[in-house]
């Protein structure tokens, strides 16, 4: 289940925000409609089809985000990946088998369910109630269908639940007080670090070694492909200075402001629930406001009656009281009517999904608005940037039409008194400057660019910055001689070489420390000693992460003391562990209920994983020709 996870965040958003996010024009609406005359299976699980639209959908999906994550250091050309594109099938396979499994166990989400979800979604509403029209609509811009979507929802539903039946581990307080035993534990030991450069004088590279490390490893060798730009900028703040903002503009700006201010307003409000639930049906849950509402209209008070009857847990102490809100902080059947309530004005009663409320408005809070002269400054200054920003936005779209003509950036550059300048060379992987941004790099590396010679459109580094771009110089990929690498090879060589010998030396010490034998002598030769350690925790602060956990992993010593070789970074070790004092389980610095809690996390991670992994071990997996042909797609980029 963590694979399909790892891919779709949250299983409603597999239908709903892949659709919000990665609308039909990544990879072409066709790809929507080729199923009819043709077999698009790109694979069977226990003889089931995966068609190849959902396969396209989430990769696209899974690109985009890439992209996103990485944000202006992303390699496009390297994102359409064979990695990514078996990511997807496994994730795709592996929902399969799930679901084929938790439908096996009796699980299942009708379809009723999946409309009433559907029909709760903001998105498909219209004041606060289900638009047929506006769902319509949202399965045509993307090129779904309404059975389509339905079907998403209900396997996300159903996957939902068999994640639920996992989720529960039930750890003893037994296991939780060996824990913690083991947490509070403390360690004598003895250790030395002998780093790999130590042994330096003892290891040589030999000119025959860096040629067969060439040749062996050619492919690390080559250049890549670069390319440098021409380039020229436009930036907003160029045209900051040359906008004024008169009065009117000044007196429009606070116009604009007020009104906004006015749509602030906040209610105070206080309410009586009766939920709906198990226990009560939605008739008994009306006739019990009902009754309420009667008192009420008979002079009761509000407050008292809603410390007497509200199941509302988080406001009934207080008598109803919601505090002071913004219109859209409730759901919408109750935020409509809060804010249609005059003061001191009680509600009819307001149906919505928790059941039936009477809303009482205390107080209307109206924004206050600031006197022009106090915001003066910064109205002014919102004025210029929106003025610059409107030039800025024609000249980008004059430019772009000068680009389209011109042979190159000469001509356009003197138009508009823009300099040009110049990118150092850079790979379709990284860059400098303009460069650094994959915007460009991706642009730079296009046929447009490359082999047509041909001028970009804009390129937007960030919303107030542009520049356009022209080929300036352009360096195949190349074979690095012996002669430009052989002092990278030799420094490789040579790491890996004293690496090995300090592995070696400390393994040779450690039969010998096990032996019996004294070597301190051989240890201060090298320039290295023991260090004495009393009374180590797992909190104690080492030279070496790995080293401390090293401590804690080697076994208790019996008759004699252990001994362990340990590799570490840039370094081998040897650790004595002398002595293992146990503390009770409260001398540890856990919390124990952290601790349940973490041991019950684990405990569900492995009982899902023992049941993905057996209901893979009894599926039938197959990959079909399209499905080959999707997964080589990626090998060729």
């Amino acid at each position: 289940m963590e694979k399909f996870r790892e891919m779709i965040r949250g299983w409603l958003g597999y239908t709903l925000l892949a659709l919000l996010m990665v609308p039909f024009m990544f990879f072409g609406i066709e790809s929507y409609f080729t199923s009819a005359g043709h077999d698009n299976t790109i694979a069977t699980v226990n003889g089931e089809k995966i068609d190849r639209h959902e396969f396209e959908q989430i990769f696209q999906q899974q690109r985009q985000a890439m992209l996103e994550k990485m944000g202006p250091d992303a390699d496009p050309s390297q994102l359409d990946s064979k990695k990514l594109r078996q990511q997807v099938m496994d994730a795709l396979t592996h929902r399969q088998f799930e679901v084929q499994g938790a439908r096996a166990m009796g699980l299942d989400f009708p379809q009723s369910l999946a409309w009433q979800m559907l029909g709760s979604q903001p998105v498909f509403q219209k004041d606060g109630h289900f638009d047929a029209a506006i769902f319509k609509q949202f399965l045509q811009q993307r090129g779904y269908t309404e059975q389509g979507l339905l079907h998403d929802i209900q396997i996300g539903g159903t996957l939902s639940q068999l994640e639920s039946g996992m989720a529960a581990g039930f750890v003893t307080p037994e296991e939780v007080n060996r824990l913690l035993a083991l947490d509070g534990q403390s360690r004598d030991a003895d250790y030395l670090i002998l780093p790999n450069q130590a042994l330096a004088t003892r290891v040589t590279i030999s000119a025959p070694q860096i040629q067969d490390y060439y040749q062996q490893h050619l492919k690390d060798f080559i250049a890549p492909e670069q390319v440098s730009l021409s380039y020229v900028e436009l930036r907003k703040s160029d045209f900051l200075a040359q906008v004024q903002v008169s009065d009117d503009d000044l007196q429009k700006a606070y116009a604009d402001f007020t009104k906004a201010q006015s749509g602030k307003e906040m209610r105070h409000a206080e309410h009586i629930l009766i939920k709906v639930d198990d226990k009560t049906t939605p008739a008994q849950a009306l006739a019990k406001i009902q009754a309420i509402a009667a008192q009420l209209a008979a002079g009761a008070n509000f407050e008292k009656l809603a410390r007497e009857y509200s199941q509302d847990e988080g406001s009934v102490a207080s008598g109803g009281d919601l505090g002071t809100v913004p219109r859209g902080e409730f759901v919408p059947e109750f935020d409509q009517v809060l804010f249609s309530l005059k003061p001191g004005q009680v509600s009819a009663p307001v149906k919505t999904r928790f059941g039936y409320h009477l809303i009482k408005l205390i107080a209307i809070e109206e924004p206050k608005v600031p006197p022009l002269a106090s915001i003066a400054d910064q109205l002014r200054q919102q004025v210029r940037e929106q003025k610059a920003a409107q030039k800025f936005a024609e000249q980008v779209n004059t430019i772009n039409d000068d680009m389209y003509e011109a042979a190159d950036l000469k001509d356009p550059a003197a138009k508009y008194h823009l300099p040009v300048q110049a990118t150092a060379l850079f790979s379709s992987g990284q860059g400098t400057g303009i460069a650094s941004d994959a915007k460009v790099r991706a642009t730079a590396f296009s046929d447009d660019i490359l082999k047509d010679g041909k001028n970009s459109a804009a390129i937007e580094l960030n919303k107030d910055d542009v520049v356009w771009v022209h080929l300036a110089q352009h360096q195949p990929a190349y074979q690095r001689t012996l002669a430009q690498v052989t002092d990278a090879i030799h420094a490789t060589l040579l790491a890996q070489a004293e690496a090995a010998a300090a592995k070696t030396q400390v393994a040779a010490w450690a039969k010998e420390v096990q032996a019996g034998q004294d070597i301190t002598a051989q240890i201060q030769a090298l320039g290295v000693h023991w260090v004495h350690q009393d009374a180590i925790t797992r909190t104690t602060a080492l030279p070496d992460p790995e080293l401390l956990r090293a401590i804690f992993w080697t076994p208790r010593p019996a008759a004699k003391p252990s001994v362990q070789a340990v590799p570490l970074a840039a370094a081998s070790a040897l650790v004595v562990l002398r002595a293992v004092h146990d503390h009770p389980a409260s001398a540890s610095h856990l919390d124990p209920v952290q601790v349940t809690s973490m041991m019950d996390k684990a405990m569900s991670a492995q009982n899902e994983a023992d049941l993905v992994n057996a209901l893979q071990a009894r599926a039938k997996i197959v990959i079909t020709a399209n499905g080959q042909q999707l997964l080589q797609q990626g090998a060729a980029n």
